[in-house]
């Protein structure tokens, strides 16, 4: 369902948006149960959002606490899917030349969110620093 909603508004409203690499299409990555929520990645030519899809409606930014850091989530609403939380790993999508090279960089943001290894007690981590690797580093919104 999310693949098909996505696709479609890449059809409709993005279709003539210069911000789209072509390389890609919209792809769902990794979809799994987290905190009761199907949690994953979805790739779209114009962006990689980690997101939650809450089986109920949930509105409001949240912090979401995983084994590799917190993480801010901003709400999101598309008539056809609901309410969801994202956050957003890339925007554009211009640094990735195939989808291959799109969906190994969401597989290993996922399983850098589950490494405890990675965790930064007490802090969130913002977008950048979870992809360099920094959890230390100060927090910031997700964007």
């Amino acid at each position: 369902m999310l693949e098909s909603v996505f696709g479609k508004i890449q059809a409709d409203r993005m279709n003539d948006v210069p911000i789209l690499n072509r390389n890609l299409s919209v792809e769902a990555v990794g979809f799994f149960p987290w905190q009761g929520m199907p949690l994953g990645i979805l790739i779209t030519p114009w962006f990689m959002n980690l997101m939650l899809l809450p089986v109920g409606e949930q509105t409001a930014e949240s912090i979401v606490k995983f084994p590799g850091g917190e993480i801010p989530f901003n709400a999101g609403f598309e008539a056809q899917l609901g309410h969801f939380q994202f956050c957003s790993m890339f925007s554009p999508m211009f640094e990735f030349g195939d989808q291959d090279a799109a969906r190994a960089t969401a597989t290993e943001i996922l399983r850098m969110l589950f490494e405890s290894g990675n965790a930064a007690p007490a802090s969130t981590v913002s977008r950048r620093d979870f992809l360099r690797g920094a959890f230390g580093n100060e927090s910031s919104r997700c964007v």
